[in-house]
């Protein structure tokens, strides 16, 4: 992801990235492939073979073929560049040689400590502070080839500047890694699609991928083999299992669809309980737009008010939240609030859409010195666009003008005028006695002529994968590693948090680090 006030800058990286992660189809569930189905083709021979090019599994291959293990990557994808890795923001890293430059160090033990202490027990501990103390090699592992980090950033007050914004994205991040490893005498295999696992007993020695060019099924026989698939964020009927049946906007790359998971299941495998999404921070998103991907968020400037810190109601009109929490922590319980609802409605007045385009919503609220977010991320930032894409949003169906009983009845929110009136009657008193926000916040809602505005949760990733031990290995319900089966990033469901952590950049600093953890634990395993 990036920065938020990256994005508000207007950062090419994010833009770059949109046209090619919105640019594929959403899948459906797909019913695995039946052995009877698979006739193997050929067969190639490693000792290491890991499945999925994004973060984790860039890293874990870094990690093993330079300690000599031979090692094949496969990728879905037709480059490894559409990773959701090749493309994020940014990293939360420890203790690395930047921080020390900028005399920002964030200790393995303040970034550990966040993480677990967010987690509340509910996370493998040993497992992260390996992947907490593996963050300076996975800097070095970048710098060391040639692909820059811009800066540091703390946008959400959190206490210290972990995360690592990088200099360049897809393939010019990534492609420098790929060399290395080939340079090292491993392989990056494209249009591999894994489809099953090969076991010997209760080991696992191998996978059966797909080459979706031409149809043909390749047998990978390995030592061990690596699960990093980038969970299922392409597979909506895996999200609507676990959250409910809602739409939820993936803004991602969408290959993964849980494939990963499903493999690990079938090989006797378990669940951890962690299932959780990390919600887009730059807004809300509506299917109504008519647009995909990244661009389902950003096409239109009037998905912005979401996190603005204004009056938000559920579908029937209710005040459901402090919405302070969509603006300072929108990444976790921010969205986790809003996807609690489904969809989701900012309420405007004439005087705040008029503010949001000609001075700001910083200056709407007075410029509030203590609003953090307001202050490191907002500044200057009009939504000089916003005339005209509120308009195209009420030709779309997820946006109405009107008077406040002319809105509520188009949404047929039954309690809309009333919350209103109760909202108000906070602002003037200066406390919000109902959810507790931020007084500076407040700010009433009055005239002939309001807007309302519908939203759904949208996300960068999923959370929630397969139980492993603190070696990385994949267990079974007697919580017995399974020879030989390894899983890093978030296909590992014992490493990240419900909700997502607070801090950015931990879901990519995890996924890169875990793919360091478990390229070591293979190194260790293999070489007892």
């Amino acid at each position: 992801m990036l920065s938020r006030r990256d994005f508000l800058k207007g950062s090419a990286l994010g833009i770059a990235s949109a046209g090619v992660l919105g640019s594929v189809s959403l899948a459906e569930e797909e019913a695995p492939v039946a052995a009877e189905e698979i006739v193997v083709a050929a067969e190639e021979t490693a000792d290491v073979v890991v499945v999925g090019c994004g973060a984790a599994g860039i890293m874990a291959a870094l990690t093993t073929q330079a300690a000599g293990l031979s090692t094949i990557v496969l990728e879905k994808g037709p480059t490894c560049f559409t990773a959701n890795g090749a493309n994020a923001g940014g990293p939360a890293l420890a203790e690395t040689p930047m921080q020390a430059e900028q005399d920002k160090t964030v200790s393995v033990k303040t970034l550990y400590e966040s993480l677990y202490n967010f987690a509340h027990g509910t996370v493998n501990g040993q497992l992260l502070r390996k992947c907490v103390q593996a963050g300076v090699r996975v800097y070095n592992n970048f710098v060391d080839n040639g692909v820059p980090f811009g800066r540091l950033v703390d946008a959400y007050g959190v206490g210290y500047y972990a995360r690592h914004m990088f200099g360049a994205s897809g393939e010019k991040r990534f492609g420098p890694l790929a060399e290395k490893i080939a340079a090292d005498g491993g392989k990056v295999e494209v249009n591999r699609e894994a489809v099953k696992l090969v076991k010997d007993g209760d080991a696992v020695v191998g996978v059966i991928a797909k080459n979706t060019e031409d149809g043909s099924y390749i047998q990978y026989n390995a030592k061990a083999v690596l699960i990093a698939t980038g969970g299922y964020a392409g597979n909506d009927a895996r999200i609507r299992e676990h959250f409910g049946d809602i739409d939820v906007i993936p803004l991602c790359n969408i290959l993964s669809t849980g494939q990963g998971y499903d493999m690990v299941i079938e090989a006797g495998g378990i669940a951890d309980r962690n299932w959780a999404l990390c919600c887009n921070e730059f807004g809300g998103a509506n299917s109504k737009t008519g647009m995909t991907g990244f661009m389902a968020a950003f096409g239109n400037s009037a998905t912005t008010p979401a996190i603005y810190g204004g009056l938000i109601v559920n579908s029937v009109g209710d005040r459901f939240m402090n919405e302070q929490w969509l603006s300072d922590r929108p990444l976790a319980q921010g969205g986790e609030i809003s996807m609690r609802m489904g969809k989701y409605y900012a309420v405007m007045d004439q005087e705040m859409v008029d503010a949001l385009i000609n001075v700001g919503v910083l200056e709407y609220y007075g410029n509030p010195a203590d609003w953090y977010v307001g202050q490191t991320g907002l500044v200057g930032r009009k939504l000089s666009r916003l005339e005209g894409d509120l308009d195209r949003a009420i030709e779309q169906g997820w946006a109405v003008k009107g008077t406040l009983e002319e809105c509520a009845e188009f949404f047929g929110m039954k309690n809309l005028v009333q919350t209103v009136a109760d909202y108000n009657a906070c602002c003037d008193a200066g406390e919000d006695t109902l959810y507790f926000k931020s007084s500076y916040l407040l700010h009433a809602l009055k005239g002939d002529t309001f807007y309302v505005v519908e939203y759904m949760p949208s996300c960068w990733c999923t959370f929630g994968g397969v139980k492993t031990d603190s070696y990385a290995r994949a267990v079974t319900p007697a919580q017995d590693p399974i020879p030989g089966l390894y899983v890093a990033g978030v296909d590992n469901g014992s490493i990240y948090a419900s909700p997502y952590y607070e801090n950015e950049g931990a879901s990519l600093g995890t996924a890169f680090t875990s793919g360091i953890v478990a390229g070591d634990c293979i190194i260790a395993d293999l070489n007892a």
